[in-house]
């Protein structure tokens, strides 16, 4: 128990939104920054058992057996965490999720009058200031006021071995508890449609001066070597959350899900594939050379829900809509500076996935594809129905881009293109 103490206080710290913990692998987390790992020391099935199996509720423990797959929550002293386990030949699958808003407070214990008194009573400060925080989006700032704290000696406490019982002759005895008790505390599971109360930091805000940069602050001082830039459709002025708030449509349209999914369009640039496919159950994989292979990069195995917020993140409303009434629709994603994307978003018996093919920014002309005469004396006629055929991947897109193009740069005439999505993005040349 002390090791999955460790590892919940290394998320916390980093800011992590999921930790995993997987038979016969190192034990890591994601974060905004990516995919790191919490040990060093590969895990076996067993201990991961021995570490999860004593939080399962009674009630969960009895769907263990007949279910592939289970959640629940579990209030710890750090704050409440909802953990997935998926069953495997190999053992448990889990990961685990901080949830915002339920911290729970250990650090307030009262000691015991009856057992150890105290030799000398605590004091406080005859006042005290504490810090209301705004959850209005209009405000942002901390306001403070001064209280009268009473004195320890002065808190009335409850104890439960304390409190009266109630006997009625001929009938059972009636206890009476504490409503702070525990026990009668409300928790509410991961697949609930609870939500916490929104935070001024979930809304954006103007603010009447604008806030220096860590650049700024940091102009004078020598800088450790900067990672490689990661192109983006997420604006750089705006500050990601520290974890993952996913929820209903807020969660849709969460900014850290859209880094995510630029992030995979840029190491797929980057391995020079021309296919992403992202399907529930399997980790990305890519089509690079005509063959299938796994991506490498820090997405994991993913979920339904995780798929779902990843891609409604990159999803335009109306295709939102058309995906609703048909299960199907397509789009076009541009990151500037990277590429442009034609997505493909489907539903299957396994839920959401997605096909998307890289359209470069840089249009190829006919002298660089190689086209010969007999295909570029088509582009000087001025009526008729010319076909462009060709298996997936053959080339046909590209071919016919070039054709436009070199219309584009040769002729006075006006071109118009009938595409959904769009995917090549031609400039005013004669045409």
């Amino acid at each position: 128990m002390e090791q999955l103490n460790q590892y919940l206080q290394k998320l916390l710290s980093a800011d992590g939104y999921e930790l995993h913990l997987e038979p016969n692998k190192n034990p890591y987390m994601i974060a905004a920054g990516g995919q790191s790992d919490v040990a060093n020391t590969p895990l076996q099935g067993t201990q991961i058992s021995m570490m999860i199996f004593p939080l399962i509720p009674p009630d969960v423990k009895q769907d263990l057996p007949n279910l592939p797959t289970i959640q629940f929550v579990h209030p710890h002293n750090l704050g409440k965490f909802s953990f997935t386990i998926q069953k495997s030949p190999s053992g448990f699958n889990v990961t685990v999720r901080p949830l915002l808003g339920n911290a729970i407070e250990t650090d307030s214990a009262v000691p015991n009058s009856q057992t150890a008194p105290p030799t000398q009573t605590p004091h406080l400060e005859d006042v005290d200031l504490f810090s209301v925080e705004s959850s209005s989006a209009g405000m942002q700032s901390n306001v403070s006021y001064s209280v009268e704290a009473p004195a320890v000696s002065d808190l009335v406490v409850e104890d439960r071995a304390s409190m009266p019982k109630i006997e009625i002759e001929g009938g059972p005895v009636i206890e009476v508890v504490s409503a702070n008790d525990p026990q009668f505390q409300t928790v509410f599971s991961d697949s609930s449609d609870y939500e916490p109360p929104g935070r001024w930091q979930d809304f954006e805000v103007q603010t009447d001066a604008p806030v220096p940069s860590v650049q700024e602050q940091h102009a004078g001082e020598t800088s450790p070597a900067q990672p490689p830039v990661i192109r983006t459709t997420v604006p750089r002025d705006v500050i990601l959350p520290s974890r993952d708030r996913r929820r209903t449509d807020r969660r849709k349209q969460n900014l850290m899900m859209t880094a995510r999914m630029d992030s995979l369009f840029n190491r797929m640039a980057e391995v020079g594939a021309s296919d992403l496919h992202l399907s529930v159950s399997i980790a990305p994989m890519v089509r690079k050379d005509g063959k299938m292979q796994r991506l490498e990069c820090t997405e994991s195995t993913l979920t339904p829900d995780v798929m779902d917020e990843l891609l409604h993140s990159i999803m335009p409303e109306r295709n939102q809509d058309e995906f609703q009434n048909r299960s199907d629709t397509d789009f076009a994603y541009e990151i500037p500076g990277l590429a442009r994307f034609r997505c493909n978003v489907f539903k299957d018996r396994k839920g959401m996935g997605a096909v998307f093919r890289i359209i470069p920014s840089k249009i190829l002309t006919a002298e660089e594809l190689g086209l010969s005469k007999a295909i570029m004396d088509l582009c000087s006629l001025s009526k008729g129905l010319v076909v462009v055929t060709g298996p997936t991947g053959s080339g046909k897109s590209t071919t016919l881009c070039a054709m436009v193009d070199s219309i584009n740069k040769q002729r006075e005439d006006h071109i118009i293109t009938i595409e959904d999505p769009i995917e090549f993005v031609h400039e005013n040349q004669k045409c």
